[in-house]
């Protein structure tokens, strides 16, 4: 069980790719976090995300 309240039933490897469920420091860049279809590592994180993504 993940910390966040959901079961990951994704692939393994995409639940290790930090990069694109975390949002980037102020300096970084946001777009590997911004267009990844993963869910980020915070829930509260997903306010960040905008509504019009669309999974590939």
């Amino acid at each position: 069980m993940h910390l966040h309240c959901y079961s990951w039933t994704g692939v393994g490897d995409e639940r290790r790719n930090e990069s694109e469920r975390r949002p980037p420091p102020l300096s970084g860049d946001p777009g590997p976090f911004l267009a990844s279809p993963l869910p980020p590592m915070r829930t509260c994180d997903w306010l960040l995300k905008p509504a019009c993504r669309t999974p590939p």
